[in-house]
This record gives C-alpha cells, structure tokens and sequence, in this order.
C-alpha cells in the first residue's frame, strides 16, 4: 500500500458528465455507482478493470487502490496483459562459451508466466 500520495494536476478533462464540476467529482461519482446488487464501485475490483481498445496485445488496464484522500482521488493505475511472460534475472552464475573467442560468467535469463490467478504489471 502507497505511504505518501502526491497531487496530480490537470487542466482540462474533456469527458466530464453533466452535473459534476470537476475530474474528482466525476471520478467520485463513477466509484460511488452501484451495479444491481447496490455494490459500489470501490468494492468491485474486477469492474475497474478496462480493456485497452487501441492496443491490439489484449493490454488491460485496471485502477487499483482506489483512495478518497482529502484533496481528491487517489489509487495505482496497473497496466498489464493477460498471460504475459516476465523475464527473470536468476543470480545463480555459470561459466558458458559466449562466442569462438570468448568465456565469460553470466547470470542465466529465463522468462516466466505468472502464477494462476497472478498478472505482471508494466
């Protein structure tokens, strides 16, 4: 969980609904709508994620940590896809040939899936 939030200042969002007066209005609004079951948003983690409709790698994007500080609305943006692999850096060194000329000591690189139920954010 973030200690410190810092401010993020705009000036202008071009998609503010009718009736709200400002981004943070709109942003509350939006978290305080309730699905059919009279849940909020801020208590449906997975409706906060958004599919990213100009990326053709399935890149998802989810607002997490949703925080209603007292200057305004706070939370983790996480941009992620859907079983992506992650490279690894494994600190366990080896001795390999790396070219006709050349031995050196390197760290192996392997790429790994996230566990079940687990994304890698970007």
């Amino acid at each position: 969980m973030p200690a410190k939030y810092f401010d993020i200042h705009y000036r202008k969002a071009s998609a503010i609904p009718a009736g709200a007066t400002s981004l943070e209005d709109a942003v509350k609004s939006a978290l305080s709508r309730a699905d059919a079951l009279n849940q909020p948003l801020w208590l449906r983690a997975e409706d906060r994620i958004m599919d990213m409709a100009d990326h053709s790698d399935a890149e998802k994007l989810l607002f997490n940590t949703p925080a209603d500080v007292a200057k305004g609305i706070a939370g983790e943006l996480c941009l992620y896809r859907q079983g992506a692999v992650q490279p690894i850096l494994a600190f366990e060194p080896k001795t390999v040939k790396t070219s006709s000329i050349s031995v050196a000591q390197i760290f192996a690189l392997i790429e790994q899936e996230a566990p079940e139920k687990r994304e890698f954010i970007t």
